[in-house]
């Protein structure tokens, strides 16, 4: 009876996190502007186009899907769960939450997936055939698309397990500041790490910065990553979900 109760709220947070998405619907075409549209002009004009210039074109293909899919999965992630766990902490309302008997984790976990769901189902609809259209590359959907959501599910975990820290710490800007930059170094958003020397190919394939925002691309057009990085995936998923309930209900 208790799990029913819990399931019932889990998917009642989750409606409610997917209703504020709809209510954010302008800021998520601003976002689709941002990431998708702007990001392929730029690299279908100007210095891209002399990238073009020094690398193959089925490259250079590669390269846009990479720095495009990897901004979306970017914008998708629950980088608000850190600030908002942060605050429960800081405020002692965390103690009245334990209190609830819904796991907390699954509370911020459904309600920021909710809300994350809207803009990332918007952004891939629209992204993916404008992709295909301009730049097109053999991908395998039928991997992509659900290794894209499992990859949302580690990114709201990933932020989660960023925000129980400040149980340890007293702000927990510093190693939010600490996750973006790796994101923006291993996470497909500046240079593919395709692109990178080999040692940092190495390096960022067991960090959760490239399995969740490159990790979905590279598995669907390189089958020789696929296991790899669905098994890393899911360990990097599994780690942070028990981490943020250790130190949650330690």
């Amino acid at each position: 009876m208790i799990q029913i109760k819990q399931l019932k709220a889990e998917i009642g947070f989750f409606i409610i996190g997917f209703k504020r998405g709809m209510v954010y619907i302008n800021q998520i075409f601003l976002d689709l502007f941002r990431y998708v549209f702007r990001t392929v002009l730029g690299l279908t004009t100007g210095y891209g186009m002399l990238a073009s210039d020094l690398i193959s074109q089925e490259q250079f293909h590669y390269f846009v899907w990479a720095i495009v899919t990897g901004q979306i999965a970017y914008a998708v992630t629950s980088m608000t769960a850190r600030y908002e766990i942060e605050q429960h902490i800081k405020s002692g309302q965390i103690y009245s939450e334990l209190l609830n008997p819904i796991n907390y984790i699954h509370k911020i976990f459904f309600s920021h997936l909710g809300e994350n769901s809207v803009k990332g189902l918007l952004l891939l609809v629209i992204a993916l055939p404008s992709l295909m259209t301009i730049v097109p590359i053999e991908i395998n959907i039928l991997i992509f698309l659900p290794l894209f959501l499992i990859c949302m599910i580690g990114n709201a975990l990933f932020h989660i397990a960023n925000g129980v820290v400040a149980f340890l710490m007293e702000d927990t800007t510093a190693v939010y500041i600490l996750i973006s930059r790796a994101k923006l170094i291993l996470g497909n958003q500046i240079v593919p790490v395709a692109f990178m020397p080999i040692a940092v190919q190495e390096f960022a394939k067991y960090t959760p910065f490239y399995l969740f925002l490159g990790g979905p691309l590279d598995a669907s057009t390189n089958s020789e990553m696929t296991t790899f990085i669905i098994v890393a995936t899911i360990i990097n998923i599994i780690i942070f979900y028990a981490f943020s309930n250790f130190i949650i209900y330690r």
